[in-house]
């Protein structure tokens, strides 16, 4: 059994020690003292922030009021479940949002060139990164530099370089029918259905290779990925 829950913890730093003051929520019967956005909703007793569809943003503030001294800070941290398990929905991508920032303020860049899908309403990019392509992604929320035009999170992603050594790497996973688990009881054969949702087959194949052209003066990396993800709707 899942207990629904969001923690909101707001960590008040004061020159004498840490206090803390916690707002938990056991469930979202009731969402008084948050307001929530987007396409967020309280659907049985749990806190949706958004449907199972594309291109859906939502979020929830607290309303509470706590008031801070001179010398003080806050930092908020809170828990969430995403349904996709073994990654059976396919890759998905998340906005982040902060200082009231809308889904469409964030920037997605790739080395510091932007990288943008423009007929969206949002700032995904609509393109997965290879891992084996990818050093490192960084996260800026304040302090953000004027050529930025955004007041939201900016993202970068460092691609990895080629260096004097050739250094290949490889990444495989996936899983079949065969490794997946079966919840077809007698209670469900009796609505009719003969079988219930389940993976077809995940899979992801990711090779990458890296090294010199001229020593100490020009390298490449590149790579390569194939991923996906197929399932079984039972009924269809």
């Amino acid at each position: 059994m899942k207990t629904p829950h969001l923690i909101i913890a707001l960590g008040l730093a004061a020159s004498a020690g840490s206090l803390f003051a916690d707002f938990t929520y056991t469930d979202f019967s009731s969402t008084s003292g948050l307001q929530l956005n987007g396409n967020a909703a309280s659907v049985d007793n749990v806190l949706r922030l958004t449907p199972a569809n594309y291109w859906q943003a939502g979020s929830a503030f607290s309303t509470n009021t706590v008031s801070l001294a001179s010398n003080a800070s806050f930092s908020t941290f809170f828990q969430f479940n995403m349904h996709d398990v073994g990654g059976s929905s396919g890759e998905n991508q998340v906005v982040l949002s902060i200082h009231g920032s809308t889904n469409g303020d964030q920037t997605l860049q790739m080395d510091g060139f932007p990288v943008h899908v423009y007929d969206a309403s949002t700032s995904m990019s609509g393109i997965q990164y290879s891992d084996a392509q990818v050093q490192e992604f960084n996260f800026e929320f304040s302090a953000i530099s004027a050529e930025t035009g955004s007041g939201g999170v900016r993202v970068n992603v460092v691609p990895k370089e080629g260096s004097n050594k050739f250094r290949p790497s490889l990444f495989v996973n996936g899983t079949g029918r065969s490794l997946t688990s079966s919840n077809l009881t007698d209670s469900i054969k009796a609505t009719g259905l003969t079988d219930t949702d389940h993976v077809l087959k995940i899979w992801d194949f990711n090779p990458a290779f890296g090294g010199p052209l001229v020593r100490d003066r020009v390298w490449f990396y590149g790579g390569f990925r194939s991923s996906g993800a197929q399932n079984f709707i039972a009924g269809m």
